[in-house]
């Protein structure tokens, strides 16, 4: 910018140069081109202030029409406050942010920046806390959100259907909300009609009651349990080519997990569920009912946006096979 030679603070070299053309001694004039900082406090963080700020008078304008009068007086008061600040000389030199916005460093470390951020989003949370998980799900693992998007589909079908007793072990109260637990080994469980389960990461080894293996310990996504019998869905993401192995490992859940007073076979039937289809004929095998009816095992198609009409028909004909079994067996 222009500027009176004795304002010039700090000599830039765009200055000197611009002396050097212009001339020294009596020529040098009484303006000189320089630069000079000007402090701002239209940023960012405080744009995101503003708009955040003119939510609030938003909202507290709506809370002073509601029915109750203390209610709508203590807005009017508080929305006053507001709209004071909105005209403050300091939020009147800044321009509101618009749409969503971003956390920042300065909202993670400044103090005064960060407690107005939290408070803010507590605000909005308030009265719409949701169900969390237990634990962090890194988002490479597809696999792992896959298997528990299928238990949740399964959850649904016999929840809609009215099978279900009580969910309360899915789910762990801390003071900070309600969490769905749906770790690894943790064996999730929902009760069913007619004494079944229904488990998220059931664990099977040589010491554990009802049911046991010989070889290794043996965890499957998804189980029905009764008393006498196990039905298995294996949610396997990464198979749309090779079916026939993924199915093959099924044989080790079908021979190694045996009841433990009879030490006959426990498991009855087992599906692996895949997003997508084998095309190739031998693949396509899998998905049919008879092959199913046969051999009491194959594949089932469940994916976003696919009707799941084949999931629903499976999981309650497997119920109601399973508590038959159990009826004849206890019989």
């Amino acid at each position: 910018m222009m500027m009176k030679r004795e304002k010039v603070k700090h000599s830039e070299q765009v200055t000197l140069r611009w002396l050097d053309v212009k001339g020294h001694g009596e020529d040098i004039p009484s303006h000189v081109q320089n630069n000079k900082s000007l402090e701002s406090v239209n940023l960012y963080e405080n744009q995101v202030l503003k708009q955040q700020v003119q939510d609030l008078y938003r909202l507290l304008r709506k809370y002073e029409g509601v029915g109750s009068k203390a209610i709508a007086a203590k807005s009017a008061k508080y929305s006053g406050v507001v709209e004071r600040w909105l005209n403050s000389p300091f939020l009147t030199e800044i321009k509101a942010n618009t749409g969503p916005y971003t956390i920042t460093q300065k909202f993670r470390k400044h103090p005064v920046y960060r407690i107005w951020y939290q408070w803010f989003d507590r605000l909005h949370k308030h009265n719409q806390e949701g169900v969390g998980f237990d634990y962090p799900i890194s988002l490479k693992d597809t696999f792992q959100l896959y298997e528990m998007w299928c238990f949740t589909r399964i959850v649904k079908i016999v929840r809609e259907s009215g099978l279900v007793c009580n969910t309360s072990g899915l789910f762990q109260t801390k003071k900070n909300g309600i969490f769905l637990e749906l770790a690894e080994n943790k064996e999730s469980q929902i009760q069913l009609l007619g004494g079944l389960s229904l488990y998220y990461q059931r664990t099977y080894q040589f010491n554990t009651k009802g049911f046991q293996t010989y070889t290794q310990r043996m965890i499957p996504d998804i189980v029905i349990e009764g008393a006498k019998g196990i039905m298995i869905f294996d949610p396997k993401y990464r198979v749309p080519d090779n079916l026939g192995t993924a199915l093959g490992e099924m044989h080790k859940y079908r021979d190694g997990i045996i009841h433990r007073e009879t030490g006959k076979r426990a498991v009855l039937e087992v599906y692996i569920l895949t997003p997508t289809k084998d095309e190739q004929a031998e693949g396509l095998r899998y998905f049919r009912e008879d092959f199913q009816q046969k051999y009491r095992m194959g594949a089932i198609q469940v994916a976003p946006g696919f009707v799941e009409d084949n999931l629903k028909e499976k999981v309650l004909a497997c119920i109601e096979s399973l508590s038959a079994y159990e009826s004849d067996m206890s019989g």
